[in-house]
């Protein structure tokens, strides 16, 4: 947590669910806290396997914590356990955020796609290629984005199957890992977990 932070009874926490946390999520979510004058803490938790993922989700329930992002590899397989989806986490098959609310409901929410989606409206790529390398939970995300933006999209993924999947999801052209460096358009994605 940085400094020295108190928590009491009256603390709203927040958490990740991550197979390898780290600190900047919880030094941009404290900080933002602190600035904007609110007694929540964000803490870092490690959830490795799908048994741990269940336990981690009923730990959230039972303990009223209010949120939580949603890291790789768990961003497909929280969605059976949670009450709702928002219309982007629904349609695209992932989740990154979980929100609960008084009643002690999950909702979860694909930020990725929000966020891609604000970013590539600039870029102007309606009705040009798209090259995106990767296959998991935020090319999901940015795949729906880019689609949705009408970018016409080519997937590549270090495992064709996966990338070959995502693509028939999405509509888009496929290509091997292989061809990625002899390959070219208007704009490039990177992601991947690198």
């Amino acid at each position: 947590m940085g400094k020295e932070q108190k928590i009491n009874k009256d603390t709203v926490v927040c958490i990740s669910i991550a197979a390898k946390p780290g600190n900047f999520g919880a030094n941009f979510h404290n900080s933002a806290y602190e600035h904007l004058g609110l007694d929540w803490v964000y803490l870092p938790r490690k959830v490795v396997s799908t048994v741990d993922l269940e336990r981690a989700i009923n730990g959230v329930r039972v303990f009223g914590i209010k949120g939580c992002s949603v890291s790789m590899p768990h961003k497909e397989i929280v969605i059976q356990y949670l009450d709702n989806l928002d219309s982007s986490a629904e349609r695209i098959g992932a989740v990154n955020t979980i929100v609960q609310n008084e009643n002690g409901s999950l909702k979860g929410y694909n930020t990725d796609f929000y966020g891609a989606r604000k970013a590539l409206e600039k870029a102007n790529i309606k009705g040009k290629e798209v090259l995106m390398t990767g296959a998991g939970g935020v090319a999901k995300a940015v795949g729906f984005a880019v689609k949705e933006l009408g970018g016409l999209l080519t997937i590549a993924n270090r495992t064709y199957d996966r990338a070959r999947e995502l693509s028939e999801k999405l509509n888009a052209k496929v290509i091997p890992w292989e061809q990625v460096s002899n390959s070219s358009g208007y704009l490039l994605i990177n992601a991947t977990s690198v």
